[in-house]
C-alpha cells in the first residue's frame, strides 16, 4: 500500500465568444518518498472559426523535482458542435508521456466539452 495524495484541477475560461483557454494543474505527492512528488501544468486553447467548427492546441509540462526529470507533450485538435453547448473534440498528442492525467498520453484522443451560455 502506497501512501500518496493525488489531485487535478482543470478550468475553462472564455475571454471572448470565439476563444477558450483551458489551464490545468495536477499533482501526485508520495508521502513515503518525497523524491517522487510530481507536478503537471497544462494550457490549452480553442479558437472557434464558426458556430460549429473550432481548432485548438495544448501543451503539457510534467516535473519531478526530486529526480530532476521533466517531460513535455503537445496536442492539436478540431472541435465540432453537436448541439448548443456540446462540442465533440478529436485530436492527437505529439511527444506524449504517461502523465498524471489522460491528456498527456501519446496518440489520438476524443473529448466532449459541455459549455454553458450562448455564443
Amino acid at each position: 500500500y502506497k501512501r500518496q495524495l493525488e489531485g487535478a484541477l482543470a478550468a475553462g475560461y472564455h475571454p471572448g465568444l470565439s476563444f477558450q483557454l483551458r489551464p490545468s494543474l495536477a499533482y501526485r505527492l508520495k508521502l513515503d518518498d518525497p523524491t517522487g512528488h510530481t507536478y503537471q501544468l497544462g494550457l490549452g486553447g480553442n479558437y472557434y472559426l464558426t458556430d460549429w467548427l473550432g481548432l485548438g492546441a495544448a501543451v503539457y509540462y510534467q516535473l519531478q523535482p526530486g529526480t530532476q526529470s521533466s517531460a513535455t507533450a503537445f496536442s492539436l485538435e478540431a472541435s465540432f458542435r453537436l448541439v448548443e453547448g456540446l462540442w465533440f473534440n478529436a485530436g492527437y498528442t505529439l511527444g506524449g508521456f504517461v502523465g498524471l492525467t489522460p491528456d498527456t498520453a501519446p496518440g489520438f484522443y476524443i473529448r466532449l466539452d459541455f459549455l454553458g451560455g450562448s455564443r
